[in-house]
């Protein structure tokens, strides 16, 4: 093996091992996870009944308390998000649940893949015994990108026990956003993950001089793609500010469900741009 190929083996050894160790990070640190409640997208809850279903209605399998062999009932969406607001869904590990109120019983089937979203809990629970450091909100939701349907959702609230971040928008979307101008940039800009873009200053910050359109000897170059994996503030700044514009931002933010009213089971808030 002569001393070219060498290297070339070396730094691709290299490179692969540490591709395998970030893969492990997201995997162990559940990056992977997207807090969707500030974006506003629907959380999407699947429900059934034995009999009498139609596809496109909102149903669950109900029971009279009091007459159990009484035919199973048909109920409106808003009776079946009253149900909903009553249970605590973040902190559900269970598939199928009931929920029992004067008169009625319910068997609620959701998307919720069980290991998964003990996985979350386990997560939740790792944070609330941290002597330092604790963190004063968590919201993670897990969505399958095929189909929309959740299947994680676990949140903690340190001064609210009982509340669900995740259907609560307490923050601006802030780097959830990037996800919008990303998609702006590839559709009207023609942006390809390897366009190389610059930026001056830090990474993580976005002060006014950081969204001149300049390039310097004191400029950084990255790739869309690393940029977005690594969410360069400038970067989404400038491409925001520069070369799409308020207009684009506006409409593809509205695509993504901002400034809409989600048709849901669950009571959450809708996303503002």
């Amino acid at each position: 093996m002569n001393e070219t190929s060498w290297r070339s083996f070396q730094s691709g050894f290299i490179l692969e091992k540490k591709r395998k160790n970030f893969r492990i990070r997201m995997l162990k640190t559940g990056s992977f996870l997207l807090c969707l409640a500030d974006l506003g997208l629907a959380i999407a809850i699947f429900v059934s009944v034995r009999s009498g279903f139609r596809p496109g209605n909102t149903a669950v399998q109900g029971a009279d308390s009091e007459n159990p062999g009484k035919t199973p009932v048909q109920l409106s969406k808003k009776q079946l998000s009253d149900l909903l607001a009553t249970r605590n869904l973040s902190m559900n590990d269970k598939p199928v649940f009931a929920i029992r109120t004067p008169g009625l019983n319910c068997r609620i089937f959701t998307t919720i893949d069980t290991g998964l979203q003990q996985y979350l809990l386990s997560m939740i629970h790792r944070a609330e015994k941290l002597e330092r450091g604790k963190p004063r909100q968590i919201a993670m939701v897990v969505m399958e990108a095929a189909t929309g349907r959740i299947i994680a959702m676990s949140g903690y609230d340190l001064e609210n026990p009982d509340a669900d971040p995740c259907l609560e928008a307490v923050y601006p979307a802030a780097s959830l956003f990037k996800i919008v101008t990303a998609s702006a940039a590839v559709e009207t800009l023609n942006y390809t993950p390897s366009t190389r873009l610059y930026f001056n200053g830090s990474k993580y910050t976005l002060y006014k001089r950081q969204l001149k359109d300049v390039k310097n000897r004191y400029s950084c170059g990255i790739s869309l793609a690393k940029a977005f994996a690594e969410s360069v503030n400038p970067v989404f700044g400038k491409i925001g500010k520069n070369h799409l514009g308020s207009e684009k931002l506006k409409t593809y933010a509205q695509a993504f469900g901002f400034n809409q009213k989600v048709d849901s089971e669950l009571n959450f808030t809708t996303g503002i741009f």
